[in-house]
């Protein structure tokens, strides 16, 4: 699980999350780069803190090399997998403006603005 600079009000591209596995502390990634990406992917069902209540199916790629500085500045390179690939691959994407109603399909897309906004905006302004 993870959480961006963005989500908290910080404009500042940084993102800490919990790698998988409980005696993992939790990783700070400060000015985080994808270089590298495995060409196989995996859907997999994604929330966010972002969007209450939606979880949708995302495709990413399974394994990622990410770079970047630690909370002291130090260089870091992550070559991470399956979950934990899939939580940094979603939080550098809020740092980059993408949500994962962008990654899903048109439909579930749809469905997942049903539940953000039940009614539509035109039916509300007739009522």
């Amino acid at each position: 699980v993870g959480l961006s600079g963005t989500q908290v009000g910080t404009l500042q591209r940084v993102f800490v999350f919990q790698p998988d596995g409980e005696e993992e502390p939790p990783q700070t990634l400060v000015n985080p780069i994808l270089t590298k990406t495995s060409e196989v992917t995996l859907s997999d069902t994604e929330g966010c803190l972002s969007m209450q209540g939606v979880s949708i199916p995302v495709e990413r790629p399974a394994k990622v090399t990410i770079e970047g500085k630690d909370e002291n500045g130090e260089d870091v390179r992550l070559e991470l997998e399956e979950r934990d690939a899939r939580v940094a691959q979603h939080e550098l994407d809020h740092l980059d403006g993408i949500l994962i109603l962008d990654r899903t399909t048109a439909e579930a897309r749809r469905e997942a603005l049903g539940i953000l906004r039940p009614e539509p905006i035109l039916g509300a302004l007739s009522s």
